[in-house]
């Protein structure tokens, strides 16, 4: 859990460091780091809450967990008849309270007891439980659903929060927090409808806004931060895939591979002579980007650009796909890139 926060406080600090060049960079930006935060906020509480054992951090020592529990019902409801289901003439928050830390909620989850903000102020309408106007731990948790006792709903959503229909964190957040406020900006759309360049996107990584007139160059279009960093800055540093570190140096074994699969389609012979053809050839792959010294980089395996941007053919246009990607913008289908570099045996 600590490395998770760990990494992204990383994340956030990569963020930070972008802003530097925030004068270039137009409000929408401002309003991109604010979308951001919700949703790494989002993030951390969600794995707060599926990484955490609920007696170590959000239950008070030497209490037996009730929830899910249909022989616990009398720890929340001391009186229990075929009619009802009593509660102590206490609130909400003082019986949630006996076994909950709010002082922990409250400063690491979600604040309580507070009214929520002017924009807010519809929840009733939205059938949002509050008391006295205020925010309370029934606003969150539905609180029958683990009385009902289904097991996929225990798998699924442990603390018995209010998903909704899709099942997300996010359409949880979307319940108080209003969508289009926090409306998810993407700087790999990089062409209006039109084709025109969205010049705020070009910024977002680069120094100088699209130009057609220019010659496509790392020189005529500096990154802002390291290529690394810069794709780090905003999605993680989480080593993938299968967890493994990805970004060093390619072997000259990788590199051939690498060639071998560009050219495979062009022979006859199998794998292993081709292999062994194209090793006295000393040639370097051409359809991916590769780093100094050829060290992988993200953009080895992803095209960061927007499908059209560029002249079908060319290296910043393989793997190109539009603002909704489906390929994560893999230069390669998903299978394949793994091959391109790993090679498998035959044809």
């Amino acid at each position: 859990m600590s490395e998770f926060v760990c990494r992204v406080g990383d994340m956030l600090c990569q963020l930070e460091k972008a802003r530097g060049d925030a004068a270039i960079l137009s409000n929408r930006v401002s309003h991109t780091l604010r979308q951001w935060m919700l949703y790494v906020g989002a993030a951390l509480f969600w794995a707060v809450l599926m990484g955490t054992d609920a007696q170590e951090v959000l239950v008070r020592p030497n209490i037996t967990e009730p929830h899910w529990d249909k022989t616990r019902c009398s720890t929340c409801h001391p009186r229990i008849d075929e009619q009802e289901f009593a509660l102590d003439d206490t609130s909400i928050l003082d019986l949630c309270g006996t076994c909950h830390d709010f002082t922990y909620l409250s400063t690491t989850m979600h604040p309580l007891d507070v009214r929520p903000l002017a924009q807010m102020r519809d929840l009733e309408a939205k059938n949002i439980s509050l008391v006295d106007g205020k925010i309370h731990c029934m606003s969150c948790h539905d609180i029958l659903q683990q009385c009902y006792q289904k097991p996929a709903d225990r798998t699924h959503n442990p603390y018995f929060l209010f998903l909704g229909a899709a099942g997300t964190m996010t359409e949880f957040c979307f319940r108080c927090h209003r969508r289009e406020f926090y409306q998810s900006y993407d700087p790999h759309n990089q062409l209006t409808d039109e084709g025109a360049y969205i010049s705020e996107s070009c910024v977002f990584c680069h120094t100088v806004k699209g130009d057609a007139t220019l010659p496509l160059t790392a020189e005529q279009y500096p990154l802002k931060l390291p290529a690394d960093s810069q794709c780090i800055s905003c999605h993680g540093n989480i080593p993938h895939p299968s967890m493994i570190n990805h970004l060093v140096k390619a072997s000259r074994t990788v590199l051939l591979n690498m060639v071998c699969y560009e050219q495979k389609d062009r022979f006859v012979l199998p794998v292993e002579k081709l292999r062994a053809y194209l090793e006295g050839t000393n040639r370097m792959p051409t359809s991916v980007s590769l780093g100094p010294e050829g060290r992988i980089m993200c953009t080895t395996c992803h095209n960061a650009h927007e499908n059209g941007l560029f002249r079908a053919g060319s290296i910043h246009a393989l793997g190109a796909e539009g603002d909704r990607p489906a390929n994560k913008r893999l230069r390669y289908p998903e299978q394949e890139m793994c091959i391109f570099c790993h090679l498998s045996k035959g044809k």
